[in-house]
């Protein structure tokens, strides 16, 4: 449990929860979907409260009873993009990624969405939570069909293919 003072201590070091700011009043989520261990992901799975509690956050022992608490959950949702949000991204991970299917070496880029105003009408499809059976497969055999379109770029070298004759 978080005692009053450590909340305190989480609320004055923490920017996000202090001030009005790009964070405040909207669910952020990807395009796209990451595996657990993703070095983007990490951080957010291993504190109760993800970014909003941590980021800022410079008291070592706050910190670690954040870390102790809860159980780490990836919420796959779905939801209109009637939001104010970044429609050219959206639409080039969705050309790239059918690209991807057709066989042509292109990289997936995720982006973030900040979701705002289709927050209420989000349908929660599944909640992945540490220890079961889809947690770790979040990204690389789930959901069905991701592990090729976002597995690792081949690279291809300039002068790799040579002309004939």
């Amino acid at each position: 449990m978080i005692c009053s003072g450590e909340m305190t201590r989480i609320q004055c070091s923490n920017e996000v929860l202090s001030k009005s700011n790009c964070r405040t009043g909207r669910l952020w989520t990807t395009v796209i979907p990451l595996p657990h261990n993703d070095s983007g992901v990490t951080p957010l799975l291993e504190s109760c409260g993800g970014e909003s509690a941590y980021f800022w956050l410079r008291d070592e022992r706050v910190s670690a009873t954040l870390k102790r608490l809860g159980t780490p959950r990836i919420i796959e949702i779905e939801t209109a993009l009637t939001d104010n949000l970044n429609g050219y991204s959206v639409a080039e991970i969705a050309l790239r990624a059918w690209a991807r299917r057709l066989g042509a070496p292109t990289n997936l880029c995720g982006c973030d969405l900040s979701i705002t105003g289709s927050i209420a009408s989000a349908k929660v499809i599944r909640i992945h939570t540490e220890g079961d059976g889809t947690f770790d497969a979040v990204a690389t055999t789930y959901p069905e069909g991701v592990g090729p379109l976002l597995e690792e770029q081949v690279s291809y070298e300039y002068g790799e293919l040579e002309s004939e004759g």
